[in-house]
């Protein structure tokens, strides 16, 4: 199922307008609409129109490092009571 969400999502033409970012597909959506397709619940032609619906901004440096906490150990002496 994900390569066939792969393949449709590639085939989706978003259309070019005058906007401040480019936009893609989101793919957990396309995802949900190919399963929606293999149940039987949408038809094909509405597929990629259904999936260009759900457009997500590309915004460049979104980027931020992971908070890393260090994790206490735990002692096992709760079992022995």
């Amino acid at each position: 199922m994900y390569n066939f969400s792969e393949i449709i999502t590639q085939h989706v033409i978003i259309k070019k307008r005058n906007r401040k970012y480019d936009y893609k597909v989101n793919f957990s959506v396309a995802a949900h609409i190919c399963r929606q397709f293999f149940l039987g619940k949408v038809t094909p032609p509405n597929i990629e129109a259904l999936i260009a619906r759900h457009i997500t901004p590309i915004r460049p440096g979104r980027s931020r490092p992971r908070n890393m906490s260090e994790k206490t150990s735990v002692s096992f002496m709760y079992r022995v009571a």
